[in-house]
This record gives C-alpha cells, structure tokens and sequence, in this order.
C-alpha cells in the first residue's frame, strides 16, 4: 500500500499548519493498568511474537486480555481524566515547541479542539464509531464535524 508507520507520531504540514501527529496511547495514562497494557502492546518482543500468529488470531488475543488489563480505564470518568491529561500535555508540547501550530492526538474519542493561542491548537477528532465527529484542517485552522447520522 505505500503506508509509512510511525510508531512514535509524525511532524508534518497540514494546510499550512506545523503539526504534530499521534494517536496520544501511553502518553497521559492516569490508570497502572492502562501504563502496563501500554508497555507490554508496545514491547519489542510482543512484537516479534504477534508476527508469527495470524492477525485474526492476534485481536481476538487482544480483546480477551484488553479488558483485564485496562481495569477501570475504560470508565467514564477515567476516560474523562485521560482527556484532560490529554489536552495539558498537548498544552504543554504547545508551550515548549514554539515551531507548533497544531497537535492532534486521538486515544481517548473525546472531540476536543482547545485555541492554546491565536493559530495555535490541540485537536482530539473525537470518533467516528463514537458519535459521529471528525476533524478536517482548512487554511484558516481546524474544526470539529460531525457526519450526519440521518439518510435524506
């Protein structure tokens, strides 16, 4: 297919917008479950080992241990609390790389877009499967969407 991966995000031009790229997973993890899921899905070897087994094999693996392993982290509340740390790391990237125009992280599904300072955001697009909401980026900066959910 061509797809480039970038495991740890990506920097590029979006309309015009310095922006940096990733899903926002492990980075903000408010639970000690979430940040062991996290370290073991990203571990060189857990990598190594789902290559062997057949993909179908692989998400059901992940879908049985996945709850176990994120305890409560799928609660609203805690969702609520990583969206936050979500929004303040993002914040926080803002503030120290000044090159920045634009961050989108995704994670949590929450639809977040946060005008840190003029021309300069945090973008969460939310979630397709989860309300509907998508982000697209114009000239003039970002915006939050959402499909309509009725046919005409």
């Amino acid at each position: 297919m061509g797809a480039e991966f970038f495991a740890d995000g990506a920097e590029l031009d979006l309309a015009g917008f310095k922006t940096r790229v990733c899903h926002g997973d492990g980075l903000t993890e408010v639970q000690w479950s979430s940040q062991v899921l996290h370290a073991v899905v990203r571990h060189p070897l857990t990598a190594r080992l789902f290559r062997w087994i057949h993909p179908d094999i692989g998400i059901r693996v992940v879908e049985r241990m996945s709850p176990h392993l994120a305890g409560k982290a799928r609660d609203t509340a805690s969702v609520d609390q990583a969206a936050k740390a979500q929004r303040e790391h993002a914040e926080a990237l803002l503030a120290r790389r000044q090159d920045l125009d634009l961050v989108v992280f995704g994670h949590t599904h929450r639809c977040q877009l946060v005008e840190v300072a003029p021309r300069r955001w945090f973008l969460n697009p939310g979630a397709w499967i989860e309300g509907w909401c998508y982000a697209r980026v114009t000239e003039q900066g970002p915006a939050l969407d959402r499909f309509a959910t009725s046919t005409p």
